[in-house]
């Protein structure tokens, strides 16, 4: 497997991206990755080593607030003040690394690829036109009723004046994580809900940078960013011609077991957008690439991938 090359870049207003790279010398495409809420990149790095198999490069960064590269106070804030939008941040950092693959790799077709909240960052950056790949890959995206958005957003402000917009709170995690481990009673961890992999559950319990408590700060931002999409308006604006792969599990509380990638497909089919498919793995859970049944994902992966590089090249 290709070692994993380690470096940063530097955001206009200072702030250090951790960057991963497996790279290849003349590869095929560029699968930019953008992680999860409390994970890191680094998780990839065995979905990056098949990649690199098929032939494409990978690109990878941790979110702000997020990574070995973070201190504990930091983990879990994308911004610490006031005056800054954290989302816009972790959007403009998608761009940025967006830029830097396509200058490591010219005239390369770039996949960009997001998991949970980083596939809402991506759909974000769609939206807002802030990013341009070629193709895209949205894993475990639901599209909550904007009813659910607003309640859980109440109750994020309300803790915000309880104990500081930088404050952790044990209600939101219990309110909107407690709830996700329920269907896989009686528990092994609080992470049941994550796969079935009792392996990979693990490891991500063990380690440091996974599960760890979100700000309130990151919780505002990220829900008020995900009001703001759900909107008709707002799925209009993605580019209709962009090909994009909805993926995840039918057993996965985060997308209401699946249901929310088909209410999002149908949303965005229903604006127009012709070039959208989606697959829902039965059984699975919530990181459909740490499931059991992995090698079926990594390999629908790679197939939806090279469909489109027939496209892009014909």
């Amino acid at each position: 497997m290709t070692e994993t090359k380690t470096t940063y870049l530097k955001a206009p207003d200072g702030h250090t991206i951790p960057l991963y790279l497996w790279p290849l010398e003349n590869p095929r495409a560029i699968v930019q990755i953008t992680h999860g809420m409390a994970e890191h990149a680094g998780r990839y790095s065995d979905f990056a080593g098949y990649l690199n198999q098929q032939g494409y490069a990978v690109i990878a960064h941790d979110h702000r607030g997020h990574g070995p590269s973070t201190s504990e106070q930091q983990l879990g804030t994308f911004s610490f003040e006031p005056n800054i939008h954290g989302w816009q941040s972790v959007l403009n950092d998608l761009h940025l690394v967006e830029k830097h693959a396509r200058t490591l790799w010219p005239n390369c077709p770039l996949i960009l690829l997001g998991h949970s909240m980083g596939a809402q960052a991506a759909r974000s950056a769609l939206t807002w036109h802030k990013v341009n790949p070629d193709a895209c890959i949205l894993s475990g995206l639901n599209l909550n009723p904007r009813i659910e958005l607003a309640a859980a957003l109440l109750v994020t402000k309300l803790e915000s004046l309880r104990i500081g917009r930088t404050g952790k709170s044990a209600i939101i995690d219990k309110l909107i994580f407690g709830q996700f481990n329920r269907q896989f009673k009686p528990n092994r961890t609080t992470f049941d809900w994550l796969s079935r992999d009792d392996n990979q559950v693990d490891a991500y319990v063990e380690d440091t940078y996974c599960g760890f408590r979100c700000s309130n700060e990151l919780w505002s931002e990220f829900l008020a960013a995900m009001m703001a999409m759900n909107t008709i308006n707002a799925i209009s604006n993605i580019d209709r011609n962009l090909p994009i792969f909805l993926i995840g599990g039918d057993q996965d509380p985060a997308t209401a077991n699946g249901k929310g990638i088909l209410k999002l497909y149908d949303a965005m089919t229903g604006t127009g957008m012709a070039r959208v498919s989606k697959k829902v793995w039965e059984n699975s859970r919530h990181e459909i690439i740490n499931e059991l049944n992995a090698t079926d994902v990594y390999q629908s992966i790679s197939e939806w991938i090279e469909s489109q590089l027939i496209d892009l090249t014909t």
